[in-house]
């Protein structure tokens, strides 16, 4: 049975994140892999948020688009990666095709961001 939407969001990221690959695969299976919350966040950007490199990775095979953003700001997975300094996170979005010129709604740009913070 496919996860719900609070299950599959909840697994990727938020405040206790399960980080479980079995739940991602069947959320992926079942067609969730781009699905945006309420804010914009899908499972690339709250699995980078919250520092899951192994879920990252999965969805990067599976094909998530790395260019949806977070609704309020336009950041994308890559720029909350740089933000948050999670490097591994980073080099996996990098090779995953992220985009390091990407800008949010204020032209802030992950390398841009990048060479202020790293």
């Amino acid at each position: 049975m496919p996860p719900s939407d609070k299950e599959w969001f909840s697994n990727c990221g938020g405040w206790f994140p399960r980080h479980s690959l079995e739940e991602l695969r069947a959320g992926i299976a079942a067609g969730l892999l781009d699905r945006q919350d309420e804010y914009g966040m899908t499972a690339l950007c709250l699995a980078a948020c919250s520092g899951w490199l192994a879920g990252v990775e999965e969805v990067l095979r599976a094909g998530s688009d790395t260019r949806l953003r977070y609704f309020r700001t336009g950041c994308t997975a890559l720029l909350l990666a740089v933000q948050a300094q999670k490097i591994p996170i980073i080099e996996a979005l990098i090779s995953g095709g992220a985009n390091p010129d990407a800008a949010n709604h204020w032209g802030l740009t992950p390398r841009t961001r990048s060479s202020e913070r790293l």
